[in-house]
């Protein structure tokens, strides 16, 4: 009897089935009477098996192609972090080290800081040839005045830049307070934990660097993107939320080359 060749059979099992028949047909008492119907049968199921045949063979060959570009894209990605990083790092040990620094809507004034400390230098001056000509106490206050008034602005000076540097511990965006110790950079993905009050509870997303097409800067900080725009999902709920990291160069010197070796990866 000629076997019943499925889509869903082994090819292997499958085969050996239709050549069995076959020998089987060879050595029947009944073969003169049924050679040429199995004949006829026997051919299309074998065309059948070589078709399916090439067809797995075709498949297996796409999906190794594909594995070799996973592979490989995965491991120049490895490659690129490690250009930029010594090891994978969370964000609280990273900006504990690399501070980002605020923009200030109303940056120093360098030319009168300098005709400040100018006209502090002349009174110290003043005071020097006030002493050489007998007029001790003129020249004594005028000395300690000086010198007194240009420490003060010094330390003030000092103290707005201090100031300027956001603390590391510390990062949020609108209304969510995003966990800095708990946003982790591997080699290969990033992971982004933040509180949500409308939530009320922690949020947790998985970006492959892969998937990162490019970044916006604004005032919050560097907005990651990716092929859904500037939405990710979350490991919860899949509901989207940005991702926003602070604007420390560094990190924005890295996003920048991922999202810009994913897009050679598309025009390969």
């Amino acid at each position: 009897m000629m076997p019943l060749l499925t889509e869903n059979n082994a090819l292997i099992p499958q085969s050996n089935a239709l050549w069995k028949s076959y020998l089987e047909n060879q050595t029947s008492p009944d073969m003169a009477h049924s050679s040429r119907r199995f004949s006829q049968d026997f051919w299309i199921n074998y065309e059948t098996l070589v078709q399916k045949a090439k067809a797995v063979k075709g498949s297996q060959k796409i999906n190794a192609v594909q594995k070799y570009k996973q592979s490989a894209n995965t491991q120049s990605m490895a490659q690129l972090f490690y250009r930029h990083w010594h090891k994978p790092f969370n964000l609280q040990e990273h900006l504990s080290l690399n501070p980002p620094v605020k923009t200030s809507n109303n940056p120093p004034d360098d030319a009168s800081q300098t005709r400040f400390f100018v006209v502090m230098l002349v009174m110290f001056l003043s005071g020097m040839f006030a002493l050489l000509f007998d007029k001790e106490v003129l020249g004594f206050v005028m000395i300690t005045v000086s010198i007194i008034v240009s420490l003060t602005k010094a330390y003030s000076m000092d103290t707005i830049d201090t100031m300027n540097l956001l603390p590391a511990y510390e990062f949020s965006v609108d209304n969510k307070s995003v966990y800095t110790d708990k946003v982790f950079f591997a080699p290969n993905f990033l992971t982004y934990q933040f509180y949500d009050p409308q939530q009320d509870g922690a949020v947790k997303i998985h970006i492959p660097y892969a998937f990162i097409t490019s970044i916006w800067e604004d005032d919050r900080g560097i907005k990651v993107v990716g092929r859904n725009r500037a939405m990710w999902k979350d490991t919860q709920s899949q509901a989207t939320h940005e991702v926003i990291l602070p604007n420390e160069k560094l990190l924005r010197s890295f996003l920048s080359d991922v999202a810009m070796f994913n897009f050679t990866q598309t025009k390969v």
